[in-house]
């Protein structure tokens, strides 16, 4: 543990519970420097993501423009939590959520909690080098940890992860339930300069994303530009219909994630995308299959 880790975990026990309060969350200090990411910082993390943070990077600046236009909701409306989701798997929507989680954290002043939603197929441990035996937010909801214990530490002094944990038997109940809502209300409203962003399963494939998409202020949906049907896609936005769809996050667009504002949504179908080659998994909804295998680690 770092010396800074180490001060910030000093600093959570010394500070004082308030009652009627999930135990677990401690009020941060404001923070108001931004932050420089250095290589230990990034060590062990995904390639991907150390290519994308390790220097000058056009992506990384997509990124910064979709924090600016997150940090505006969340001064206009309050929104301060955020889904990041996608039609089917290996869409790249983990990358996305540590990506967009890191690109806050640098920032001056909001500090960034990351939730791992996906119980079924975690991929945030994996995405930022977090111990795979770490528990996290399943086992908390099903009552075996405190949530103290589900929460890490990352080397980025602002962002802090709550992994999936063990994989549990009732993914969907656990989302659905009492104690996710009281997490999500306490997380919301504890903290004034904290977004919470949540990585959650494929929109398609489970209905757990439908169900988290109703207790967050914001959706986000990733595509991957050229592969995913746009049938899929089509479908994944009907089924988000009942949630804040803030807009869609194009990824691989010529190398670089594009995002598209609910505004642009209906354009966004029409051309640009190279669909229309039977390229995605099928999941029951007859998509097909092409002879594309996805990347390993397009989580």
């Amino acid at each position: 543990m770092s010396r800074i880790e180490q001060a910030l975990a000093k600093a959570a026990a010394e500070r004082k519970r308030t009652p009627g309060k999930l135990h677990g969350f401690d009020d941060d200090p404001i923070h108001s420097k931004q932050l420089e990411l250095t290589p230990e910082m990034l060590y062990g993390m995904d390639p991907r993501i150390i290519a994308l943070f390790g220097g000058a990077s056009a992506a990384a600046e997509q990124y910064k423009q979709l924090r600016t236009k997150l940090l505006r909701a969340k001064k206009l409306y309050s929104h301060n939590t955020v889904m990041v989701t996608s039609s089917l798997p290996a869409e790249g929507k983990t990358t996305t959520s540590a990506s967009l989680a890191i690109t806050i954290a640098q920032g001056l002043q909001e500090t960034v909690l990351l939730i791992d939603a996906d119980m079924r197929k975690p991929g945030i441990q994996r995405a930022l080098g977090i111990d795979p035996q770490h528990p996290g937010l399943a086992d908390f909801l099903s009552g075996r940890i405190t949530l103290e214990k589900a929460i890490v530490k990352t080397p980025l002094p602002k962002l802090s992860v709550i992994p999936a944990g063990s994989i549990p038997g009732n993914p969907s109940e656990l989302i659905s339930s009492e104690k996710m809502s009281s997490l999500i209300t306490e997380a919301k409203n504890r903290y004034r300069d904290r977004i919470i962003i949540f990585d959650s399963p494929p929109v398609l494939s489970l209905t757990d994303s439908i169900a988290l998409g109703q207790k967050v202020d914001e959706v986000i949906l990733v595509v991957y530009a050229g592969r995913t049907p746009k049938e899929a896609v089509k479908d994944a936005v009907q089924s988000l219909s009942e949630v804040n769809l803030m807009g869609i996050l194009l990824n691989h667009f010529d190398t670089l994630p594009l995002y598209y504002g609910k505004y642009k949504l209906k354009r966004s179908y029409g051309y640009g995308y190279g669909y229309g080659h039977g390229h995605g998994h099928g999941y029951g909804h007859g998509y097909g299959q092409s002879g594309h295998k996805p990347e390993e680690k397009d989580y």
